[in-house]
């Protein structure tokens, strides 16, 4: 796996955002009284907020505002206070910068609290580009935020690699023309759903 160009997800893929994020989907969901299901984390956290809400509480479309912005809301108390990085992130990524790689982020969380989780952990300067839910107009598997992204680093597809936890990353990678990687940490993914699967992201660099 040598590519020159490394776009990596962020929650549940560079950093554990959980604990924030259960937060706010307790609180969005309490509002419409839509039970929150824990054993169900990694199926919301890996499902855009439009989709979630449609199918937990559909034919109230007029609503989804208030539910985005309840979530949104407890999300700044919450989130970049209780995200860490996963054991290896730190490490990956300052070999990977050590190794003369380009490296960014596409996301669905807000670039806001992406900025401040990475200067938490000095790591901001090690990208050179990051597309958060502000820029993606159409969120993956639309390629449109990993467009973005390459078109930002002044990159061609060749040589990128997208690294992501759920089939959306790998579908958003697909459409946009360059490689995909997925990050398994909890089991469940097949051998041929993208490039490579792989357990942590310390793989990414054997």
């Amino acid at each position: 796996m040598n590519y020159g160009t490394y776009i990596f997800d962020f929650d549940n893929t560079l950093f554990d955002t959980r604990g924030g994020y259960e937060a706010c989907y307790r609180k969005a969901f309490g509002i419409f009284g839509i039970a929150y299901d824990p054993s169900k984390y990694y199926c919301y956290i890996r499902t855009p907020l439009h989709a979630i809400f449609e199918k937990h509480y559909p034919g109230r479309p007029c609503r989804y505002r208030e539910f985005v912005a309840e979530f949104m809301k407890e999300a700044e108390n919450s989130v970049v206070d209780t995200t860490v990085p996963f054991p290896e992130t730190i490490e990956c990524i300052e070999r990977l910068a050590d190794s003369g790689k380009k490296m960014a982020i596409v996301s669905g969380s807000p670039e806001s609290y992406i900025n401040d989780i990475l200067d938490n952990n000095d790591l901001r300067s090690h990208f050179g580009t990051i597309i958060g839910y502000e820029n993606s107009l159409r969120p993956k598997p639309d390629p449109y935020p990993i467009d973005l992204c390459l078109k930002n680093l002044g990159t061609r597809p060749d040589g990128c690699v997208y690294i992501g936890d759920s089939l959306d990353d790998v579908t958003a990678a697909k459409r946009a023309g360059i490689g995909k990687i997925l990050v398994d940490r909890h089991g469940g993914y097949r051998e041929g759903e993208a490039d490579h699967v792989i357990s942590n992201l310390i793989e990414l660099l054997r």
